[in-house]
C-alpha cells in the first residue's frame, strides 16, 4: 500500500511566506512513526510544502499513491483546497484524506469547498492507521472508524468522536529518518545549526479567547505530557543526527512545573554542552528555580506569550496573568542570562455578558509604549507583532462571526486585517501595525542574530503594511490630482 501524506503545495509562495518551510510537519511525522510500527507492507512518503503545484504533482506521479493525505492549518486552507482539487483531477480514483487543525475545526467547509473524501477530526495516529487498514483490506465501513467526517451519497456524515491517546508514552518516536534537515530554513533566531522543533507535550490547560487549538481540544484532558525519558531519548536521537538547537514545542513548557524540572534533569543528564534550546513560557509561573534549570540545559531564549500590556485586555481574553507578573518574569529570566522574545498581539476582541468588547487604539499604543520601555530597560530582546486574527477553533472566531466583524469570510491571514474593529479606521490600524513592525525590526537589528527566515518575515510584513497604507491613501491622492 503506497501512502502519501503531504503539506499543501507552495502555491503563490504562501507556504514559505507563512513560515511552513522552517520545520517538518510534526503531526505527519508522528503519524508515520505510528504507522511504521503497526502497519505491514506500507510504503510511506512525505511531500513537503516547498514544491510548486506542478512539481508537487510530478512527485505524486512518480510515487503513484493508493491513498493521499494532506495536513493543513487555516492560514493555508485556500491553497490546500487548490492542491486537493489538482490531486483529484490527476488521480480521480484514490481516497483523499484531510487532517490537521483546519479540517478538525471546520470539516464541513473542507468537504464542501474541496474534492476531499474524508476529514480526520482530532489526533491522527490511530484514525489514519485504521483508514489504511480499511482501504488496504477493502473490508468494513467508514462509519465504524471513530473521528471522521466523510462524504456519502452527497451528504456529510460524522462518526463517533475519537478519544485522545491518553498515555503519550505509548507512541513511538516520530519518523525522523524521513527528514533531511538541510532542506529546512530552521529557526529565525538561533545559536545552534542545524536546528528543528520537537514536541514535548500536547495541548494546553488554559482557554484564552484568541487561541485556536482544535486538535488537542477534541477530547479531554486538554493537556498531556510526554514522559521525560521519551523526551531524553528523542533529544539524543536528534543530537546524533547533527541537530544543535531544538525549539521545545509545548504551548507552555512551565504549565506543570514538577514535570518541567524532571524534563530539564533528563536533558541535563545527556551532558550536551553544544546543544541549545528555545521554549514557550507562561509569565505567572516563572521562578528563579525554573530559570536556573532552563539555563542549565542551555535554554538561551524563551518566547513569552505577553499578548498585550493592558490589564483590562488580559482579563478579557482570559490570559490569567497580570502586567506585574509579565514584567517580573522578564526580570527573573534576564537575571539568569536568558533572552526574552515577547509575543504581542493587538486589537483583541472578546465577549462579556453578551456584549462585544475590544482593545482600544489607546490601549494598543500603550502596549507599544511599554514594549519600547521594557526593551530600553533590557527586559525584552525581541518581539513579534500581529493583529489578533480570528482562526477557526478559537472562541474569538465564533465571537467575530456572531458580531459580523469578519470582512472577508474564509480568509485567515495574520498579515492582513480580516476583522472590522468598531469605530477604528483601517488607516489607524495599519499605522499602528507599521509602528510595531518598525520596533520589531529595530530590536532584531540590535540583537544581530537574525536568520534568513526572520529577515524574510519582517520584509513581508513591511510589504503588506506598505501596500495597505497605499491603498488607503490612493483615493485621497487621486482626488488631489483631479483638483
Amino acid at each position: 500500500m503506497r501512502l502519501v501524506i503531504g503539506d499543501p503545495a507552495n502555491i503563490n509562495n504562501l507556504m514559505v511566506e507563512q513560515g511552513n518551510n522552517r520545520f517538518p510537519n510534526m503531526g505527519i511525522l508522528s503519524i508515520f512513526g505510528y504507522l511504521k510500527e503497526r502497519t505491514q507492507g506500507l510504503e510511506a512518503h512525505y511531500i513537503r510544502g516547498n514544491l510548486d503545484l506542478k512539481s508537487y504533482l510530478k512527485r505524486l506521479e512518480a510515487i503513484r499513491p493508493e491513498i493521499y493525505g494532506i495536513s493543513f492549518a487555516s492560514l493555508v486552507s485556500e491553497i490546500a483546497y487548490e492542491t486537493i482539487d489538482a490531486v483529484r483531477s490527476r488521480f480521480p480514483g484514490i481516497p483523499i484524506i484531510c487532517g490537521g487543525t483546519h479540517p478538525t475545526a471546520l470539516p464541513a467547509e473542507v468537504l464542501t469547498r474541496s474534492k476531499a473524501d474524508i476529514c480526520v477530526i482530532g489526533e491522527g495516529e490511530q484514525t489514519v492507521a485504521e483508514l489504511v487498514t480499511h482501504f488496504a483490506s477493502g473490508e468494513g465501513e467508514l462509519s465504524g472508524i471513530n473521528g471522521l467526517a466523510y462524504r456519502e451519497n452527497g451528504q456529510i456524515k460524522y462518526t463517533l468522536p475519537r478519544k485522545h491517546i491518553g498515555d503519550l508514552g505509548t507512541l513511538p518516536l516520530p519518523a525522523w529518518d524521513m527528514i533531511n534537515f538541510d532542506e529546512y530554513e530552521g529557526l529565525g533566531y538561533c545559536k545552534g545549526t542545524p536546528n528543528t522543533a520537537m514536541i514535548f507535550s500536547r495541548g494546553c490547560p488554559y482557554h484564552c479567547v484568541y487561541c485556536s487549538n482544535p486538535v488537542w481540544r477534541a477530547d479531554r484532558p486538554w493537556l498531556r505530557l510526554r514522559p521525560p525519558e521519551d523526551i531524553q531519548k528523542e533529544v539524543a536521537l536528534l543530537y546524533q543526527r547533527g541537530i544543535r538547537e531544538i525549539w521545545i514545542r509545548a504551548d507552555e513548557f512551565n504549565s506543570v512545573l514538577g514535570w518541567t524540572f524532571k524534563v530539564c534533569q533528563a536533558i541535563k543528564e545527556l551532558n550536551y554542552k553544544d546543544l541549545f534550546f528555545e521554549c514557550n513560557l507562561r509569565a505567572d509561573k516563572v521562578t528563579d528555580e525554573l530559570a536556573q534549570a532552563l539555563r542549565d540545559i542551555n535554554v538561551w531564549m524563551i518566547n513569552l506569550g505577553i499578548e498585550t500590556l493592558n490589564q483590562r485586555v488580559l482579563d478579557g481574553i482570559r490570559k490569567k496573568v497580570t502586567v506585574e507578573q509579565i514584567v517580573g518574569s522578564c526580570k527573573t529570566l534576564k537575571r539568569h542570562g536568558i533572552d526574552v522574545y515577547a509575543w504581542l498581539m493587538y486589537y483583541q476582541i472578546w465577549e462579556e455578558n453578551g456584549k462585544l468588547c475590544w482593545e482600544t487604539p489607546e490601549e494598543v499604543d500603550n502596549t507599544l509604549r511599554m514594549a519600547r520601555r521594557m526593551h530600553r530597560e533590557g527586559l525584552i530582546d525581541l518581539m513579534s507583532w500581529q493583529i489578533a486574527t480570528p482562526i477557526p477553533g478559537a472562541e474569538m472566531f465564533d465571537i467575530a462571526r456572531k458580531f459580523g466583524l469578519i470582512s472577508k469570510p474564509n480568509e485567515y491571514n495574520v498579515w492582513k486585517v480580516s476583522t472590522s474593529i468598531p469605530g477604528v479606521k483601517e488607516r489607524r490600524v495599519q499605522t499602528q501595525r507599521l509602528k510595531g513592525f518598525l520596533l520589531q525590526a529595530y530590536m532584531a537589528y540590535r540583537k544581530g542574530r537574525v536568520g534568513w527566515s526572520a529577515r524574510h518575515n519582517i520584509w513581508n510584513r513591511m510589504r503588506y503594511v506598505g501596500s495597505a497604507i497605499f491603498n488607503i491613501l490612493k483615493p485621497r491622492v487621486s482626488r488631489s490630482s483631479r483638483e
